[in-house]
Order: structure tokens, then C-alpha cells, then sequence
């Protein structure tokens, strides 16, 4: 038995002096169309995420077409030092200089100098290719050729482990296919040297800083770009018997084709030219991140983002193509503006600061042990031009279980464990994630690399689509003195069009938060009506209070296309809001009736009476599409201070699909409904309504329909008795024995006891497969059965409705049934 959260629902029908069920209709009614605007939201807040306390699982119902999960993050890339964003935030909004960029990203180091000379870096787009290079003015030359030829195109291939075969010609540049036989004197190639271990090639003259990028070497690309670099061009060999192509590069010159990658140049004219800031920042940082490399003994550093974006010089697309200009004037102005300037950890004297620097710190730079800079808030980084600073991605389920095959099946994911720096309770530091065949645990980095994130900073709304519940807190208690205010019913939440959600379907497995920000201060329940539309099998809902754990308990018994409303009282919950779950995807449609709390009206319940109906005198043809009947409440017996009337209203013999408002005649006819009826279905919804200033209330039925209304209770502003509302607890379940064995048989009456005697009980009374059409009667077990149903099944359905009936004086509660069926009975409350 779980009793975690209080809800009452009223679903389905109440008959007319225990009628029963007409073979059910192919058609069914449309909720109402009444779909303006009206007040009110829901918010779908996620939990915030703290370092070592776990989060909250979200559920994947195993079946279910539940194919995406989105992730929401901040920033790009690992986040360790300055983040290029931040930088340029700080410049043009808060007026940093780069020293001051600098400062505030490397905590520990200060600026000082150094000579970096030459860097070598290798250039993997060729790991494992031929070494292709060419001149376009023919002024290359191999080093240590002995004849000091000059050529147009090299090329030096591997011919044995650590062995290269250089051949060169003059006619012109030349990309020759890797596989063409160049020992073939019909193609053109002459052999420069043969059975070297290295090959450099060089230009005649020094033109490591020309403006002319025709004067660079460039190399012959696999998918045809040719790119051109300033310095020198070789092969190389590492360990693992891979050969690879270098460029040797003094850094200030290496620098030139850097900092464009990394950083747009167009940033130095923004904010009036205090971008430029930032760029010289960034120049200092690359400068200091490359100068401590040493990736590999063949060269220190690569052209990727693995290490940092190298691009060259300028490429062209193929031989043919123009040149196309990989540096900007304004970042070699910030080049050389900083020209051997570095960072140092401790002081000007102590080694030069690995200075890494990421796109988008997100708000938050990340902690690390090394290279050693402390975490900081980056306020720059939330620069209006950043697109990374928050961002949002969705996820196959199917990439995760892929990802992770040893899972099977994804059942949930779950954060435990964050840095508690920043929204969402900062980067994820470790998750779990648990699937049909195994559990794992991983990092945030992995699943930021696995999954292809952003960062790790991210926390993820379900295959819900942000729909899930909060985490469940300290079980909530009894909330006594209740009264009820009535109000004219209001929308809240409709999923078909958008209004107060997203415009999706509440998917199976999926949790709904619906808040109320017009509810009065002292409001600590709320009545509604739920409504489930097109959905895609039969289930159920449960309405509880956030922050609870789900209870065992159900609000609506969801029939595939049909529109069936339930009324339910719920407490707000610890986390805010009341949570609507849903076992199977259905569409959802959420009206406010009114408010619980210690200023409402007193409860007066009274064995039921019938109101209205509409069949009276017989024959009467049903009402015509369009109709508003006023029902009195206040007579003889009911006082004149009667504000609300608590009642079972039944839609029936209609030949046609429809819905019933009810409403305080007076007021404008709400954007709601309380039954939504079906072709030659009795259905009945309890509700909760407001009284106008004669003590009646309005009925407006869409379509031609009878209806009838029994009542079973009024408020009233003098003296009456206080709702006390309880977690929702499962009292009777036939179907394993709870409470009674086995299912009701036909023209069975079994008692109940709920314990401590009191006016009246408050509970759900579900019929669960029922074998044939019928009804359950309930009324006082020292009282006759009443000429009235409270609950009318079809064969095979699983129907429910709310009951709110006195007890005898031991407190019980007789049940009868005219059919063969399960019983349910939920009870949240009594008065």
C-alpha cells in the first residue's frame, strides 16, 4: 500500500436510479471546444542537482514510445581557464583589459615573458599518407638533396619501415594519387633521394613572414585542399611505425594562424573596439598552452582541437582555386602586440602556465588539479552574442543505449553527483545510468563525449520532455479544517493547443507539474477536473501532491478514444504544484473548480437527492443542443448561505457526442466542461460548484442529451463540518485480497469499515473488469439501498468515480453490485 499523496478523482458515471449500461457507441465526443484563454500555468520545474546528494530517476516505461531525451546545459567545451566568450564579455561589457581577462581566468599565474623559438606541430589530416608539397615559384628545396635542386612538387613516401623515397618535379605544382607509380618516367617524376630516414623540405630563401602566401610551402590535402604553411615541411615516424608530415613553425608566425581559429577577429571592432581585448587575451594563452606542449617526440603539437585549431596559412580548394587567407590583420595586430608574452604559475620566474581556454565557460569555469587554476563565477561569458552560454539538445534514447549497449533497454538516468558551481547544481561530476540488462556509472565527461554534448554541465528533462516529477521528499500528513471556496471553473492546462504547457501529449510514465499562481494565500488544496482525450490506450492518471512519492492509487481510468473527465481534490505538495501522472500517452485537459483551505465554507452532507431530470415527466425529449438549465440547491432544507453544492451530474440516452458546463448562472459561461459525454453512454462526473446569489447553478449542454443531478452535500459560510485530507491510501483491492476476497458477484452487498466513525468518508470507487453492463450502489450499511448508482461499467472497462457518502454508526459503508467486477477503493479523506 503506498500513501505518499492525497488525491480524490471522479471519474465516470453515476446512473439514474441504477440504470444500466447501453451497448457502447464507435463515436465519441469531442471535449468541449471552448478553448480561450483563461488563467492560470503549469511550470515544469526539475529539481536543482547538488554535489553528492543523488537526483531524482525519471522513468522509462519499458514499450513505450519514448524516443528522445533532452539535455540542458551551459557552455562549450571542457570549461577549464578562460573561456573565449567570457573574454570577449568582459572587454566590451565590463571593460576588462586583456591583463584583467587574463588575471580573472588564471588564478596563480602572472604575466611574464619567454622565447618560444620554434614549434613543431603535426598536421593529422596526413597521419599515415604520403608527404605532398608545392611551391607554386618552383623555389623548394629538399634538405640535404647534394645537387640543391629547386622544385615545384615533392612528394616523399614511406618505401620501408622508417625509409623514404623523395621524388620532385619542375614543370609545375602536382598532387600525384597516393597510389600512382611514381617511377614511371611517363608521369613526370624524377627520383630527388632515396633510402632517407627523414625529409625536410625547405624554400631557397627565408620567407617564413612573406605577404605573398605564394611564396609558402603548402601540402597536398587527401580530400584536395592544398595548404599552405609558413616554415618548414617534414616527414616523421613515431612508435607505432606511423609516418607523419610536420610543419616547423616559430611560434609568434604559428600564432598568425592560431588565433583566427579560435578566436573571430571580427571581434576587435566590437564595443567600439574593446573586443580587441580579447584577442590579445587569447593570443597570450595560446602562446603559453603551446609553448609547454609535448604531445608526441616527433612533434610537440597538432593542428586540431585535440591540442589547438592550426589552419596554416591559407588554403586553396585545389591546385586551380585561388588562395583564400587563413589570418586576419586584426588578429596579427594582437599578435604581435603580445609577442612573447606568456603566463607563469607562481611568479615571473617559475614554468610557463599550461593556459587551456574553452569556447563557453557557461557561467562557471571548471575546477581542475591541473593545470591548477582555481574555479571561478565567468559573468562574462553570458555576453549577448554567446549562443552556448544555455543551450538545449535532444537525444535519441536509442544513441544512449547505443552508447552504452551493456545497458539494454534505458530504464532511467540519474545524476549523483555534481560540483555545486552554478545553475542546475554546477557540472556533473558522476551519473548512473540503469537499463533492462546492467547498471552503469559514469562521468559527465563521458557523457559529454559520448553523447556529443556540449559540456558537462547539463541536466536533462526525460524522454518526458520535461515533464517529470520532482523528487520525493518527507511524506506529507494529514491537512484537517479544510473549507471549500467555489469559484466559476477556470482552465488551466490544455495539451492539445498549448495553453499553460507545451502542445504535446502527456506521454506514458510521464509526470505533469500543473502550479496555480492565482490560488487565494491561504489555499492549501485544489478542486479540479481532469479530462484525458485521444489517447492511445486504456490506463490511468494519478493526481498527488509534488514533492510526494507517486502513490498506488488512480485519479481517471483513461478509455482509448474517449474523453473522460474525473474530478479530483489534491494538496499542494512540498515542492509546489500537484503532479498528474499518466500510465499510457493521452492528451490532457485540467479546469479549477475551487480552493481548499481554513477560510472556506463547511461541508453539510446529506444521503443523495436528485436535483434534476431531465426525463421527467417520461417522454420528456432530451435537451436540445445548446441549452443552459438552472438547477436549484437552496429550498427548505438547504440554507441560504449555501455558497457551493457538491453533486453527480449524468449525461445520458444522448445521440450524440458532447459536453456539460456547470457554473454560477450569472457569470460568464466558462472555457470548461465537466462531463464529456458519448453516444447511448450514461456518463457522470461529480463536481464541485458554485452557487449564484438565488443558490442554483447553470448547466450548458453542447449537445442534445438528458441529464440528471442527485446531491450529497453543500458549503456553507455558517457553522459546518471541516474536510480532513489524507494521503491517498488503498483500503480494498478484490483483485489480491486487500480488504475483502475476490471480486463482487452479481446482486452481492458486502460492508466496508473505515474505522472511526465521522459524518461522512471520502474515497474513489473504481470498478475493474467488470464481466458484463452494471452498477455499484453505496450508501450507510444502517440505511436502505437507495434507488441510485454511483459507478456504471461496460464489459471488459475499468470505470471510477469519487464518493462522498455518510457511514453508519460503526462506520460503515455498504457496497452493492449488479455485476460480476473487481473494486477498488482509494480513500483520501473524511469529514
Amino acid at each position: 500500500m503506498v500513501d505518499k499523496a492525497i488525491r480524490m478523482v471522479i471519474v465516470a458515471a453515476t446512473s439514474v436510479g441504477a440504470l444500466g449500461i447501453c451497448p457502447a457507441s464507435a463515436s465519441s465526443a469531442p471535449l468541449s471546444e471552448a478553448l480561450g484563454t483563461t488563467v492560470g500555468s503549469t511550470a515544469s520545474p526539475r529539481a536543482t542537482d547538488v554535489a553528492v546528494n543523488p537526483t531524482a530517476p525519471f522513468g522509462v516505461p519499458q514499450g513505450a514510445a519514448l524516443p528522445m531525451l533532452t539535455f540542458d546545459g551551459h557552455g562549450n567545451g571542457h570549461g577549464i581557464g578562460l573561456s573565449q566568450y567570457g573574454a570577449l564579455g568582459y572587454a566590451i561589457d565590463r571593460g576588462f583589459d586583456a591583463a584583467q581577462i587574463l588575471d580573472r581566468y588564471y588564478g596563480g599565474t602572472v604575466a611574464a615573458t619567454a622565447d618560444t623559438g620554434v614549434l613543431s606541430v603535426a598536421l593529422k589530416a596526413l597521419d599515415g599518407q604520403q608527404t605532398a608539397v608545392v611551391q607554386p615559384s618552383g623555389q623548394m628545396i629538399v634538405v640535404g638533396d647534394p645537387a640543391a635542386q629547386l622544385w615545384r612538387s615533392v612528394v616523399a613516401r614511406e618505401t620501408a619501415e622508417g625509409v623514404f623515397r623523395v621524388w620532385g618535379r619542375t614543370d609545375g605544382e602536382n598532387c600525384p594519387d597516393p597510389a600512382a607509380n611514381l617511377d614511371d618516367p611517363a608521369l613526370g617524376w624524377v627520383v630527388v633521394m632515396d633510402s632517407v630516414a627523414t625529409v625536410t623540405m625547405a624554400t631557397a630563401a627565408d620567407v617564413v613572414a612573406s605577404t605573398n602566401l605564394n611564396d609558402l610551402l603548402a601540402v597536398c590535402e587527401p580530400g584536395g585542399v592544398v595548404r599552405s604553411y609558413r616554415g618548414l615541411i617534414r616527414t616523421a615516424n613515431d612508435t607505432q611505425a606511423v609516418n607523419h608530415t610536420v610543419n616547423d613553425v616559430p611560434m609568434e608566425q604559428y600564432l598568425r594562424a592560431v588565433v583566427p581559429s579560435e578566436m573571430p577577429s571580427s571581434w576587435a571592432a566590437l564595443g567600439g573596439g574593446k573586443g580587441l581585448q580579447a584577442l590579445l587575451a587569447q593570443a597570450v594563452a595560446a602562446r603559453s598552452y603551446a609553448a609547454v606542449q609535448n604531445r608526441a617526440a616527433y612533434a610537440k603539437t597538432c593542428d586540431t582541437q585535440a591540442c589547438q585549431v592550426y589552419a596554416g596559412a591559407g588554403k586553396r580548394p585545389s591546385l586551380a582555386a585561388a588562395m583564400v587567407a587563413n589570418e586576419r590583420p586584426e588578429s596579427d595586430a594582437a599578435v604581435a602586440a603580445t609577442a612573447g608574452q606568456v603566463r607563469r604559475t607562481g611568479s615571473a620566474a617559475g614554468p610557463i602556465s599550461s593556459t587551456m581556454f574553452s569556447s563557453s565557460s557557461g557561467g562557471w569555469t571548471a575546477p581542475t588539479d591541473s593545470p591548477g587554476f582555481a574555479a571561478v563565477a565567468d559573468e562574462g561569458d553570458s555576453v549577448s552574442i554567446n549562443p552556448y552560454h544555455n543551450w538545449s539538445v535532444q537525444i535519441p534514447v536509442s544513441t544512449i543505449e547505443q552508447a552504452w549497449p551493456a545497458i539494454g533497454r534505458l530504464i532511467d538516468f540519474t545524476v549523483t553527483k555534481r560540483n555545486g558551481l552554478g545553475d542546475q547544481g554546477g557540472r556533473v561530476i558522476t551519473a548512473v545510468i540503469r537499463g533492462t540488462a546492467a547498471t552503469v556509472t559514469v562521468t559527465g565527461d563521458e557523457v559529454r563525449q559520448k553523447l556529443s554534448l556540449r559540456s558537462n554541465w547539463f541536466a536533462f528533462r526525460s524522454a518526458c520532455l520535461g515533464r517529470d516529477a520532482p523528487p520525493a521528499g518527507t511524506p506529507m500528513g494529514r491537512l484537517g479544517g479544510l473549507g471549500f471556496t467555489g469559484i466559476t471553473p477556470t482552465r488551466v492546462v490544455d495539451t492539445r493547443t498549448g495553453f499553460g504547457t507545451s502542445p504535446t501529449p502527456l506521454l506514458a510514465g510521464c509526470t505533469m507539474v500543473v502550479n496555480f499562481p492565482t490560488a487565494p494565500a491561504d489555499a492549501q488544496a485544489v478542486a479540479l477536473t481532469l479530462t484525458t482525450t485521444r489517447a492511445t490506450a486504456g490506463g490511468f492518471t494519478t493526481a498527488y501532491p509534488c514533492g510526494t512519492s507517486l502513490p498506488n492509487v488512480s485519479a481517471v481510468q483513461i478509455l482509448p478514444g474517449a474523453d473522460v473527465p474525473g474530478t479530483t481534490i489534491v494538496p499542494f505538495g512540498p515542492a509546489g504544484g500537484v503532479c498528474i501522472y499518466s500510465s499510457v500517452t493521452t492528451d490532457l485537459v485540467v479546469d479549477v473548480l475551487g480552493w481548499y483551505g481554513p477560510s472556506g465554507a463547511g461541508l453539510r452532507s446529506q444521503v443523495p437527492e436528485r436535483l434534476f431530470d431531465s426525463r421527467r415527466p417520461l417522454g420528456s425529449p432530451v435537451l436540445p443542443a445548446g441549452t443552459i438549465t438552472r438547477v436549484q440547491v437552496v429550498n427548505d432544507q438547504r440554507p441560504v448561505d449555501a455558497v457551493a453544492a457538491s453533486v453527480n451530474i449524468t449525461a445520458t440516452e444522448s445521440p450524440v457526442g458532447g459536453y456539460v458546463t456547470a457554473f454560477p448562472c450569472g457569470s460568464a459561461q466558462p472555457l470548461a466542461s465537466v462531463v464529456n459525454f458519448r453516444r447511448s453512454i450514461d456518463v457522470a462526473n461529480h463536481a464541485f460548484v458554485a452557487l449564484d446569489a438565488m443558490g442554483g447553478f447553470c448547466l450548458f449542454n453542447s449537445a442534445p442529451t438528458h441529464l440528471i443531478v442527485d446531491i450529497d452535500g453543500w458549503y456553507a459560510s455558517s457553522k459546518g463540518l471541516t474536510a480532513a485530507l489524507a494521503p491517498p491510501a488503498r483500503l480494498v483491492d478484490s483483485r489480491s485480497n486487500v480488504g475483502t476476497s475476490g471480486p463482487w458477484t452479481p446482486g452481492e452487498t458486502r460492508s466496508v469499515d473505515f474505522g472511526a466513525t465521522s459524518d461522512s468518508v471520502i474515497f474513489e470507487l473504481s470498478a475493474i473488469d467488470a464481466a458484463s453492463a452494471g452498477y455499484l450502489t453505496i450508501y450507510p450499511c444502517s440505511a436502505p439501498p437507495p434507488n441510485a448508482s454511483v459507478v456504471n461499467a461496460s464489459p471488459g472497462t475499468n470505470v471510477a468515480n469519487l464518493v462522498m457518502v455518510q457511514t453508519d454508526a460503526q462506520g460503515r459503508v455498504c457496497i452493492y453490485s449488479s455485476m460480476a467486477t473487481q473494486v477498488l477503493i482509494d480513500v483520501v479523506g473524511r469529514t
